[in-house]
């Protein structure tokens, strides 16, 4: 198996990418557990007339920026924001389409997001980011009341997430 590996920086954001020959790119991010898989000449580039307002939550600024930057070539109109404190400052000024956030940060965490956010924007959808175990306990409190949001497992990959967030257009 050829695999071609080199290292990108871009954004600060330091990271060695493989590609193979079954047409996969594997970016691995330099000091976190993360990574990210596309198939090799993906189109997430596809265009969209009504750009859909996208705020990331999560306090790896790692992950956040990516996210953002991957939607905003997208079509989407992303921001990202780092801490849940941000996040509901920022929902209740910009007004998203979606939320999409971590679970585990520190100060409130990203059910508690959650929950303020859908209150103060009842049409936002809201999708929930983890890669802990234990947030089973967090997501079964919520719902005990009430309250029901989907959860993607860390790593998300692009072309799913992105068909996720296209889903109901």
């Amino acid at each position: 198996m050829a695999i071609r590996v080199g290292w990108a920086r871009a954004w600060n954001i330091s990271a060695l990418n493989c590609r193979n020959e079954s047409g996969m790119i594997f970016i691995i991010f330099a000091n976190s557990n993360y990574f990210l898989k596309l198939p090799i000449g993906a189109n997430l580039n596809t265009p969209n007339l009504n750009p859909r307002r996208v705020l990331v939550a999560d306090d790896e600024k790692v992950i956040a920026d990516t996210l953002r930057m991957i939607l905003s070539q997208s079509g989407f109109h992303a921001e990202a924001v780092y801490d849940g404190n941000s996040a509901i400052e920022r929902a209740q000024e910009w007004k998203p389409d979606i939320l999409l956030c971590d679970v585990i940060m520190p100060g409130i965490n990203g059910i508690d997001v959650a929950i303020q956010i859908s209150s103060l924007i009842p049409g936002c959808r809201i999708l929930l980011l983890s890669g802990r175990a234990g947030v089973n306990d967090l997501m079964r409190e919520a719902r005990e009341q009430g309250h029901q949001f989907d959860l993607l497992v860390k790593p998300v990959y692009p072309g799913d997430l992105i068909s996720l967030l296209r889903s109901d257009i």
